[in-house]
C-alpha cells in the first residue's frame, strides 16, 4: 500500500481525522457535560445502570443478582459501551450517567472520522474523504425517504445523533462508529499491507460487536460485501486467508462473553424484542444476494466498476431491502430492520458522495451546485446545534428517582415489580433488585416476561398476587395517569385495592404490599414441591401458579438470607424430614451450593429456581457463583486471540526497526 496516494494511515490522513474529531466534539460539546437528558422515555438509563454495576462490583461482576430474578451478567448486553462509560466514570471521577454520556460522544467523534479514513482509504481521494465525513456530522439523507424519521429529529440533526440522544441508542452507535474502522483496516489488510492491519481490522470488529448486537449484524453485512467487492475487482489472487484471520481473531477476542449459551439466549429472547421473520423474506434475502453476487462478478471482471463502487452498490442494496423493504413492503429476515436506518443512512451518504465524484469528474459546477444544496439541508441544524440537548434541571425531582430512593429507604433489600419507565431507571443509582430489568434479551427465563404482560394487560388480580408471591416480589409498582411516570403501561393501575395493602399513594404512584414472609429462602416440602407442573407459556397457568406460591408459603419455618456479595447469598435454616431449601433466585451451571461447608447438588423447581435438598437439622447453606465451563474456555480463547494480535503488531515494529 503506498500511503502517498492517500489510502493509508498516512500523516495528513491522521491529521485530518483528528481535526474531524475535534469539529465535532465542538458541534456536539454539550452532550460531554449533560448528566440526564429530560427524556425519561429513552432507554440509556438501562445502559448507565449497567455502567454504575460494573464500577461498584468491578471489574467484572459474573452475576446480575438486581434484573429478572437473577441472570448471567453476561448475557444482559454486549459488555463494551457499560465498561466505556464505566472506565470513562472512574477515570473523570464523575457519575455513571456522565461517564456514559462522554463515551458516547467520543465514539460519535470517532465515528465521523472512521467515516473519512474509510472513504479515504477506499477512494484515495482526499476531498471525497471530506465530504463524506462532514455529510456524516451534518446530515442524513434518509430523511428524504422516511418522512416520520424526519418529523422525530429536532432541526433535522443527523439521525444517528437523534437516536443517540432522544432515544437512548448509545451502544448501536457506539458499534456503528467502530465499522468505519473495521472496514478501512480490513480495505488495507487485503491489498497488502502489513500484518498489523489484520490484527487491527481485528480489534476494531470485535469492539463494533462488543458494542451492541445490531452493530454486530451491521458489520455481518458489510464486511462479506467488502470482502466479495475486492474478490471480484482482484485480477489476481485474493488473500482469503486474510479475511478469514480476521473473522476468527475478532471471534476469538468476544469469546470470552460471547459464548454458545448467549447466542442460544439471545436468539430465544428474540421474540420479547422483535417480531418474527417471514419465509419470503428469507426466500427474497437469499435471491438478492445471489443476483448481487453475479452482478458484481460481471460487472467488476468488464472493468466498468472499482472494488469500492461494488463495496457501495452492495451496501447500499443490502441496507435498502432491509430498510425500505421493512417501511414498504413488512421485509424481515430477523430482529428489527428500521433499527438499520442509521447504517442505511452512511452508505446513502457514501452513495452520494460517489456521484458527486463521478460529476465533478464531467462537469465541476454541477457537482459544486450539487455539494452546496445537500449541505444547506443541514443549515437549520448548523445555525443551533446545541439547542437539541435539553438537561434535565434537577432529577431528584423525577419519578423515577424518588420512587427508587422510597423504596431503598423502606423496603431494603426487598425484590419489587415496578412498570414503565421506573423500571428502565431502577437500578440507575442504587442496587435495588427487580422482578424485570432493562434488556430482555438477556432474560434467563421468560417467566418474568409473561408475569409483566398478565400483570400489566389483564384483571386477574388474585393471579396476579400468585405471580408476585412466586416470583418473590414483595411489593408492585403502579402508575396512574396524573403520574409523572412517561409510559402508563398498566391497564388497570387500581386492580388490587382491597386486595393488597396500600403502603405509598401520592400523585398517581402507588406501591402495593405483596403479603409473603421476607426474604428469597423458604423451606418447603420435598414431596410437594417436586410435584409441582410446569408453568405453562400461555394465560392457563392460575392453578399451577397458586399450587407453586402456596408450596413456598406452607412451612412457617424461618429462613433467614442474606447476600454477602452480588454473587454470592447465604441462608441458615433448620429442615425436618422430607424438606428442602429452596431459593428464588435463577438457577445457572455457574451457581455452587455448600451445605454446612459441604457441596450439595442444585435442582431446578418449576419457576426454574433453585433447590437444595438437606439431612433433618440446623443448616448453614452457601451459594457462590463461579465461571462456567464455557465462560472459562471463552476467556482462554480471547486470551490466546489477543496474544496473536500482540505477536502481529510486534512482528511489524521488529521489522521497521
Amino acid at each position: 500500500m503506498d500511503p502517498k496516494n492517500g489510502s493509508g494511515l498516512s500523516r495528513s490522513t491522521l491529521f485530518d481525522m483528528a481535526i474531524l474529531f475535534l469539529a465535532t466534539a465542538v458541534l456536539i460539546l454539550p452532550l460531554f457535560r449533560i448528566e440526564f437528558f429530560n427524556d425519561w422515555m429513552s432507554i440509556e438509563g438501562s445502559f448507565i445502570s449497567d455502567a454504575r454495576f460494573i464500577r461498584e462490583h468491578w471489574p467484572h461482576p459474573s452475576w446480575h443478582a438486581l434484573w429478572y430474578c437473577g441472570t448471567r451478567f453476561d448475557y444482559v448486553y454486549p459488555p463494551g459501551t457499560s465498561y466505556g462509560a464505566a472506565i470513562a466514570s472512574m477515570l473523570f471521577q464523575l457519575s455513571p450517567a456522565r461517564g456514559y454520556h462522554i463515551f458516547i460522544g467520543t465514539m460519535y467523534c470517532l465515528g465521523v472520522a472512521g467515516v473519512y479514513f474509510l472513504v479515504r482509504t477506499g477512494t484515495g481521494s482526499r476531498g471525497a474523504a471530506w465530504l463524506a465525513a462532514c455529510a456524516e456530522a451534518l446530515l442524513s439523507p434518509e430523511f428524504l425517504l422516511l418522512k416520520s424519521y424526519r418529523e422525530d429529529s429536532l432541526r433535522w440533526m443527523p439521525e444517528r445523533l437523534n437516536v443517540l440522544i432522544k432515544w437512548g441508542e448509545g451502544p448501536h452507535m457506539c458499534a456503528l462508529a467502530m465499522i468505519p474502522f473495521a472496514l478501512a483496516f480490513s480495505l488495507l489488510a487485503f491489498r497488502g499491507g502489513r500484518r498489523w492491519t489484520v490484527a487491527a481490522a481485528a480489534v476494531c470488529c470485535a469492539f463494533a460487536v462488543g458494542n451492541n448486537l445490531y452493530g454486530a449484524l451491521a458489520l455481518a453485512i458489510f464486511f462479506p460485501v467488502l470482502v466479495w467487492s475486492g474478490r471480484v475487482s482482484a485480477p489476481g489472487f485474493f488473500p482469503w486467508w486474510r479475511a478469514g484471520a480476521i473473522v476468527l481473531l475478532a471471534a476469538g477476542l468476544c469469546s470470552w462473553w460471547l459464548t454458545p449459551s448467549f447466542v442460544r439466549l439471545t436468539e430465544r429472547n428474540l421474540i420479547l424484542v422483535a417480531l418474527p421473520g417471514n419465509r419470503w423474506s428469507e426466500f427474497a434475502g437469499i435471491l438478492i444476494s445471489l443476483g448481487f453476487g453475479v452482478v458484481a462478478w460481471c460487472a467488476a471482471r468488464a472493468r466498468r466498476v472499482s472494488a469500492w463502487s461494488v463495496f457501495v452498490a452492495g451496501s447500499l442494496l443490502f441496507f435498502a431491502v432491509q430498510v425500505l423493504g421493512q417501511f414498504w413492503f413488512n421485509f424481515r429476515i430477523t430482529g428489527e430492520p428500521m433499527r438499520f436506518v442509521p447504517e442505511f443512512d452512511i452508505v446513502l451518504i457514501f452513495a452520494l458522495v460517489e456521484v458527486i465524484r463521478r460529476l465533478w469528474s464531467m462537469k465541476k459546477w454541477v457537482a459544486i451546485a450539487a455539494t452546496v444544496l445537500g449541505f444547506s439541508f443541514s443549515a437549520n441544524y448548523l445555525s443551533k446545534p446545541w439547542s437539541v440537548y435539553s438537561a434535565e434541571p434537577d432529577y431528584r425531582q423525577r419519578v423515577e428517582y424518588r420512587m427508587t430512593e422510597w423504596i431503598a429507604r423502606n423496603l431494603p433489600g426487598s425484590r419489587v415489580f415496578p412498570f414503565g419507565s421506573v423500571s428502565y431507571w431502577y437500578t440507575t443509582w442504587r442496587d435495588l433488585p427487580e422482578v424485570v430489568g432493562g434488556s430482555d434479551q438477556g432474560m434467563q427465563t421468560m417467566l418474568p416476561a409473561s408475569a409483566r404482560y398478565q400483570i400489566r394487560m389483564e384483571n386477574d388480580a388474585q393471579r396476579d398476587v400468585y405471580w408476585l408471591q412466586s416470583l418473590g416480589a414483595d411489593a408492585v409498582m403502579f402508575h396512574e395517569a396524573n403520574s409523572q411516570e412517561i409510559y402508563h403501561e398498566v391497564r388497570n393501575p387500581r386492580k388490587f385495592t382491597g386486595l393488597l395493602p396500600v403502603i405509598y399513594d401520592r400523585n398517581g404512584d402507588i406501591v402495593y404490599r405483596v403479603p409473603r414472609r421476607q426474604g428469597l429462602a423458604r423451606v418447603v416440602d420435598e414431596q410437594r414441591i417436586s410435584k409441582l407442573e410446569a408453568i405453562p407459556w400461555s394465560n392457563e397457568d392460575k392453578a399451577q401458579l397458586r399450587a407453586y406460591a402456596e408450596a413456598l408459603e406452607a412451612i412457617d419455618t424461618p429462613a433467614s438470607y442474606s447476600r454477602p456479595d452480588i454473587d454470592e447469598i447465604g441462608i441458615s435454616a433448620a429442615t425436618n424430614p422430607g424438606q428442602s431449601v429452596v431459593v428464588q433466585e435463577n438457577f445457572d451451571p455457574g451457581w455452587r451450593a455448600f451445605v454446612d461447608g459441604r457441596p450439595a447438588g442444585i435442582e431446578k423447581d418449576v419457576m426454574e429456581f433453585m433447590r437444595v435438598r438437606t439431612t433433618p437439622g440446623a443448616h448453614e447453606i452457601r451459594f457462590v457463583y463461579e465461571m462456567t465451563t464455557e465462560a472459562r474456555i471463552g476467556l482462554w480463547i480471547s486470551a490466546v486471540s489477543l496474544l496473536v494480535v500482540v505477536a502481529l503488531m510486534a512482528a511489524d515494529l521488529r521489522r521497521k526497526a
